[in-house]
């Protein structure tokens, strides 16, 4: 694997499949109002407690050049099978796919637009279970620094999975979602991406 196909129409939320990133990113869009991204503990304020456990907190970790979990949900946990808070958010991939998801976190954090990722996860009992995730800038609780809100979503209960670890990872697909709004200077910021669909994947559907 070493190239990325662009395919596809302009990015739109109509693209997010799981109803669980469909609930986020409305909750997200609701409460940034014309902002360009609402402050984190405005976000906990709201019905969210269906989702909780899917949340986790990204940071960008300088030192050491990669994101870390700040903060991860228990459903999140028990589908890769430890807990995952301050543990590095690209572990598992390869260096390939770890350097395309560091970019569109980077970008979410600099140019506020959300990152949505499809991924196929391997267990250690070989069932293949299809997740989507959608990361969204935040800004820290109680400081200006930018954190990544992300959702991770299984489209198979990981209750149900009976296993003990993800043992590998494939990136499927991944791409900006161009959201409105504007600057300082009230003019719109960076056009749309197109989707980026990861050689050797599954292709998703628009």
């Amino acid at each position: 694997m070493d190239t990325i196909e662009q395919i596809g129409a302009e990015p739109s939320s109509g693209q997010i499949l799981h109803p669980g990133s469909r609930k986020l990113f409305s909750i997200w869009e609701a409460t940034r109002s014309e902002r360009a991204y609402p402050r984190r503990e405005d976000l906990e304020m709201v019905g969210m407690s269906e989702i909780m456990p899917d949340l986790v907190i990204i940071e960008r970790d300088n030192l050491r050049q990669t994101f870390r979990y700040r903060l991860a949900g228990t459903r999140v946990c028990q589908l890769f099978g430890h807990n995952l808070t301050t543990t590095d958010a690209l572990a598992g991939w390869d260096n390939f796919e770890a350097n395309v998801i560091r970019k569109h976190f980077g970008e979410t954090l600099a140019d506020f637009q959300p990152t949505l990722i499809r991924m196929r996860l391997q267990t250690d009992t070989d069932q293949t279970v299809a997740v989507e995730f959608l990361g969204l800038p935040v800004q820290a609780r109680g400081s200006d620094r930018m954190q990544i809100m992300g959702g991770l979503f299984t489209f198979r209960p990981v209750s149900r999975l009976g296993h003990n670890a993800i043992k590998s990872r494939d990136l499927l697909a991944i791409r900006s979602i161009w959201t409105e709004h504007r600057n300082a200077e009230n003019k719109p910021r960076n056009p749309p991406r197109p989707f980026r669909v990861i050689d050797g994947g599954l292709r998703a559907t628009s």
